[in-house]
Parts: structure tokens; sequence; C-alpha cells
């Protein structure tokens, strides 16, 4: 399987994400360059997750918590009950 698939995938749940409420206070600017990076960010740690996926290395691992938290950056988790 190519990397294409889930570069679609990716690109309309961020795309579903911009015109969405959260893009108004996440993305402010005009000229949309925080969230083409940010995008980006989502796209090229997922490729790094695709291409090491079966190598023992740490690569994965990093590729995967880049990811999480390119997302955490806009959707910030909740608070744990104390």
């Amino acid at each position: 399987m190519s990397i294409g698939p889930l570069n679609e995938i990716l690109v309309s749940i961020t795309n579903i994400i911009l015109k969405s409420d959260v893009n108004a206070t996440a993305f402010p600017d005009i000229d949309l360059t925080d969230f083409d990076r940010w995008q980006d960010d989502l796209l090229q740690s997922a490729r790094q997750v695709y291409d090491h996926w079966h190598e023992d290395n740490d690569l994965t691992e990093a590729g995967l918590n880049q990811f999480e938290a390119t997302f955490s950056s806009i959707f910030t988790p909740k608070e744990k009950a104390q």
C-alpha cells in the first residue's frame, strides 16, 4: 500500500477541521499559513510512521509522538479529574 490513501484521509480530516468552529480560534490568520504548517506537520509525522513501521527503531515511536503532539496543539486534552 502506498502512503497516498493515508495522506488523503489526513487531508480530508484536516479540511473538515478547517471548515469547523475550531478553525476560528486555532488558526486565526487569514492567509492560513499556520493551518498549512499544522497540516504539513501531521503529514510528515504520518509519513515517518509509515516509512519505519516495520523497523526496529525509535523513529516510529517518535513519529507517533509528533503526530499526537501536533493534534494536541489544537485539540487541548481535558484535564483529568483529580
